[in-house]
């Protein structure tokens, strides 16, 4: 049963590891009944805005032009805390008890003993903000909460290879100022969360999922919205086929259904531009950063132009946070420890709401229009010429909608 049809060319070897994209990886093409990456669809799941090729409307974009922001060597790099207020002692409510979660220990501690170092900055956000550290199973994961925790929680989910910097902070701020608690969290291997060996991923997609549900116990939370994107939708589909009670509703946005087949592949284009993958070379972080900016091009709507400044800025900042960029590939060598278990979208029994955009290259609309007809209880909201992104022109639109489906 596959989950996910992130096509996409990536090179065969990584650090002389072979990836499961070609038929000489180990373990076989990967498959797994859960996370399947046929050779051939594209890049990677970035949501940024843009304008694509020469049938765009606004014609092909001169990639000459595209602004490149430096990649800062690990050396020199100082970790900005900017528009929030870093809490370096333990509020309130980070003092649950430790929890014990199917035999794991789960436990918080503040950001003040992370082991990095902070230039904290006047806070303009309207909402307090503070980091979180989660520990479970010999894994650290970074997380970050906007708002009153008496708020309804909602949990944010980002795609494969992306770490919590995807969600516009200006995203995360206007949620919370609509009454809720926003947490969003760096997966592993992406960000400041625990990294593994390039080729080597020490845990499954089923771990994925499970993360999503040891950071409510960290937090205290019984339940949860849960909101993901790309990727991200295909761990909160599984976190609440697996843990019903845990999940409120889900928002899944540029997503597709789990174990549904027979959908549409990304666009012509896409897949011609993400065979370039191939010949990058994956310890080069300046060809990599090239590789993501054109990246963001090509995922991008018809909607709203590409702001590639702010694109190559982002780039820069996610690179530079990472102790090791290059080791959020392991995303595409995923393997699901399900045990048997079918997992199927038709099962969700929380209400869903579908966020999509309609020029979206990479999950074409079928996608979102699939996840309505199999899920009992889901609506369908239509970004207009949206892509595979979180437009900043869309956040107002999609922050309206999301509140509308978490009141309770």
């Amino acid at each position: 049963m596959r989950i996910a049809l992130f096509e996409r060319h990536i090179p065969q070897t990584l650090h002389g590891a072979p990836l499961p994209c070609d038929g000489e990886h180990p373990r076989g093409r990967i498959h797994a009944d859960r996370f399947s990456l046929p050779r051939g669809v594209g890049g990677l799941a970035r949501r940024l805005p843009t304008a694509a090729d020469s049938e765009h409307p606004v014609g092909r974009v001169d990639m000459s032009n595209i602004p490149k922001a430096p990649i800062v060597p690990r050396q020199f790099r100082i970790v900005k805390i900017s528009a929030i207020q870093c809490h370096h002692t333990r509020p309130p409510w980070s003092l649950p008890k430790p929890i014990a979660y199917q035999d794991q220990l789960c436990k918080v501690k503040p950001a003040s003993i992370c082991n990095r170092k902070c230039e904290v900055m006047k806070s303009v956000s309207p909402s307090p903000v503070a980091d979180t550290i989660v520990e479970l199973n010999g894994a650290q994961l970074q997380t970050q909460a906007f708002g009153d925790p008496a708020n309804p929680p909602v949990l944010l989910i980002m795609g494969v290879m992306s770490s919590m910097l995807w969600w516009p902070e200006r995203f995360c701020e206007a949620l919370a100022a609509q009454g809720r608690y926003v947490i969003r969290y760096d997966q592993r291997d992406t960000g400041l969360s625990t990294h593994y060996p390039s080729g080597k991923p020490g845990y499954s997609f089923s771990d994925l999922s499970d993360d999503a549900i040891a950071i409510l116990d960290a937090y205290g939370i019984e339940a949860a919205h849960l909101v993901g994107m790309s990727m991200g939708g295909f761990v909160a589909q599984e976190a609440a086929l697996r843990h019903p009670r845990r999940v409120r509703t889900l928002t899944l946005i540029s997503s597709s259904p789990v174990g549904v087949d027979g959908l549409p592949s990304s666009t012509a284009a896409y897949k011609e531009h993400s065979a370039a993958a191939e010949s990058i070379d994956w310890s080069d972080l300046e060809a990599i950063a090239d590789f993501l900016r054109r990246d963001s091009v090509m995922l991008a709507g018809t909607g709203h132009p590409h702001d590639a400044e702010a694109v190559s800025v982002l780039i820069a900042r996610d690179m530079n946070r990472a102790p090791s960029f290059v080791s959020a590939t392991n995303h595409f060598m995923l393997l699901s420890d399900d045990k048997g278990v079918t997992l199927h979208a038709s099962h969700i029994e929380a209400p869903v709401l579908v966020i999509h955009g309609t020029s979206d290259p990479l999950f074409p609309i079928e996608h979102a229009e699939a996840l309505t007809r199999v899920v009992p209880n889901a609506k369908l909201h239509r970004i207009a010429g949206g892509g595979h992104e979180i437009h900043d022109r869309d956040i107002d639109e999609i922050v309206r909608v999301i509140a509308g489906h978490t009141l309770c």
